[in-house]
């Protein structure tokens, strides 16, 4: 099950946490219907909301992904959403 994950340029709100709760609502039928369920969600690191806060705050573009994906996970899990399996980030697959 692949889902789209935030763009990490801030806090988290109301709008980045509704997908997370309703797949996550998915992914425990999923499991429990059929055992193993590869759940992926995306965190897009490399976008222009994310330079210009980096600009903006006079800091790198990883410190603002690094800290907004801690604070996004953080919150999801307050929530009580699963982890995803794997969490894929674009940044890295364009290095490569």
């Amino acid at each position: 099950m692949y889902v789209c994950g935030p763009t990490v340029y801030d806090r988290a709100h109301i709008g980045n946490a509704r997908p997370v709760v309703v797949f996550d609502v998915l992914f425990r039928m999923l499991k429990h219907l059929y055992g193993t369920v590869t759940y992926v969600r995306n965190i897009t690191d490399i976008d222009d909301k994310i330079m210009t806060a980096a600009a903006k705050k006079k800091v790198s573009i990883q410190h603002i992904t690094t800290e907004n994906t801690r604070f996004y996970n953080e919150d999801m899990a307050a929530l009580g959403a699963l982890p995803p399996t794997k969490t894929p980030k674009q940044l890295n697959i364009f290095m490569k």
